[in-house]
């Protein structure tokens, strides 16, 4: 355990050491300065104690600390002031004051015509881009300079070329519409050719919105048209451009009856052997999509069906349109009913029937011409 001061003061053992310190500290000064005087040095004139080699030495004093209070531990400093001549002031003394600012040579460089004179030397060697020591930056710094009116050339520059930009933005949205449109065509005519030959289209997905808008235009077209309209389907509906209610196929229908031109029963009579009339027409209308067509049928008297009329039915013509001539008829060829069925991709619709009658002559000359008719015709 260490001791405390006032132990230590109190020690024998220990004021032994400091005794002996001491006699050592001052035997040891006293070295020194013998060793000076022994040199040559006169402590006198040379306060200050040094060794040979003209160092300085210093002790602490052992009991206050500080340096040791004896003449011969001063250092003595001679203080001198400088006298300069005034003539010496000024090419001594940089009156120039260069914190405030820059002095009247500083700054000059390049004349203008220098300056472009380095610029065509220097210009394929400058950077393009950058925020300094580019053709960017001279750009940038020199447009601070241009005057109003070139400016305003500039601003107009660019707003033709923003113009420009829109307007092939503008091009570019109706070459894809255009483009989308004409797709939307070919899937169109490629189902409905489909269609026609009894096939089923593929469906085309639709998208959240168009399936809305689609159920919306079905929707309305069943409640306010469903005796007028029928709903295009969704190619359909996308072909024509997605129209609102009240748009699509006419509901099949005849709009003209082949009975409205004529009495419930056609008689043909023959006058002198011949038919009255040497033809016929039958005429019928009507409405649906875009696939409508027309087929006359011919049911003779005393057969149980109907058949479709063809080239091998004597004396009719046109039996793939909307009018149908019977040419020279002839006894028992044309006695039957006659109709016409009406078709759409929706389905088909026949016709009122006609009932065609032929009177025979009953005897004499009218008769042998008529059977001569008959025989020219066809007629058994």
């Amino acid at each position: 355990m260490p001791y405390t001061k006032e132990q230590l003061v109190s020690s024998e053992h220990f004021q032994d050491i400091l005794s002996a310190n001491r006699r050592m500290f001052d035997e040891q000064v006293e070295r020194e300065f013998t060793a000076m005087k022994v040199s040559g040095s006169s402590a006198n004139s040379t306060p200050t104690l040094r060794n040979s080699d003209n160092s300085v030495i210093l002790f602490e004093d052992p009991d206050f600390g500080g340096g040791l209070n004896r003449p011969n531990q001063f250092v003595e400093v001679q203080q001198t002031r400088p006298i300069m001549k005034k003539n010496m002031i000024d090419s001594t003394l940089n009156r120039d004051i260069e914190e405030l600012g820059h002095s009247a040579d500083q700054g000059k460089g390049l004349s203008v015509s220098e300056f472009f004179s380095e610029y065509e030397r220097l210009r394929e060697d400058i950077k393009g881009s950058g925020l300094i020591d580019s053709h960017q930056y001279l750009v940038e710094v020199s447009r601070t300079y241009l005057s109003g009116e070139e400016d305003s050339e500039l601003v107009q520059l660019k707003d033709d070329l923003v113009s420009q930009i829109s307007a092939l933005e503008d091009a570019q949205d109706s070459i894809k519409e255009l483009g989308e449109q004409l797709q939307n065509e070919i899937i169109a005519t490629q189902n409905a050719r489909i269609a026609l030959e009894g096939g089923t289209p593929p469906t085309t997905p639709a998208t959240a919105d168009d399936a809305t808008l689609y159920n919306a235009y079905i929707a309305e077209n069943e409640s306010d048209y469903a005796n007028e309209i029928r709903s295009y389907t969704y190619e359909e509906w996308v072909y024509f451009s997605k129209p609102k209610a009240g748009k699509g196929w006419d509901k099949l229908h005849a709009t003209h009856q082949p009975a409205s031109d004529w009495p419930d029963v056609v008689n043909i009579e023959f006058v002198s052997g011949y038919p009255n009339r040497s033809n016929y027409e039958f005429r019928t209308a009507a409405k649906g999509d875009d696939s409508l067509s027309y087929r006359w049928y011919w049911k003779p008297i005393g057969q149980a069906q109907a058949h479709q009329i063809t080239e091998e039915d004597i004396g009719w013509e046109n039996w793939e349109e909307k009018t149908i001539t019977l040419l020279d008829p002839v006894l028992d060829k044309h006695d039957g009913i006659l109709t016409c069925r009406i078709m759409d991709r929706s389905g088909k619709y026949f016709t009122s029937p006609i009932e065609i009658r032929t009177e025979v002559p009953s005897q004499g000359s009218s008769r042998s011409r008529y059977d001569e008719y008959k025989r020219e015709f066809g007629g058994s």
